[in-house]
């Protein structure tokens, strides 16, 4: 290999034998509150508990950023789609716009943002971005929160 070349191959598999170590690692994370979102790392993965048990795993290059949104009164459907994915749900899945759901169930999405601050979270720094795509994928089947909250669909 020439110089400023590299071998995607190695980097894959080296990526992949840093999952499990990973994981233990966010497992032996500190368990904080939705509001002690300010000593999270900067960049990982992420995961959201309900009542002790994994609900959704998430990654961010802002993760501060990213925990406060997810729960925010300010938060809507671009800021808080978790909360809108939990509202959709709680609505058994309505058909027509996003926005037109949004605004018609307000009170309910209230309700969604608020469910979400009630959880806690863990989170693992990972700053390579490779890592952090593997990462989120290995860590949504290793705490089974897919198909119902993380899912592979395209939006």
């Amino acid at each position: 290999m020439g110089k400023g070349t590299y071998n995607v191959d190695t980097m894959f598999w080296e990526a992949i034998d840093r999952m499990k170590p990973l994981m233990d690692q966010l497992k032996g994370s500190e368990e904080r509150r939705w509001d002690e979102y300010g000593d999270a790392p900067h960049k990982g993965v992420y995961v959201l508990y309900e009542n002790s048990h994994p609900i959704y795993v998430g990654r961010s290059n802002n993760m501060r950023n990213r925990i406060r949104e997810h729960g925010a009164d300010s938060s809507d459907r671009y800021s808080a789609t978790f909360a809108f994915k939990l509202l959709r749900q709680a609505l058994n899945n309505p058909e027509g716009r996003a926005e037109d759901i949004e605004r018609a169930h307000r009170d309910e999405y209230r309700q969604q943002r608020e469910r979400v601050r009630a959880m806690t979270f863990q989170a693992v720094e990972i700053t390579d971005q490779l890592e952090q795509t593997l990462f989120e994928t290995y860590a949504i089947n290793d705490m089974c929160t897919a198909p119902q909250y993380n899912d592979f669909e395209t939006h």
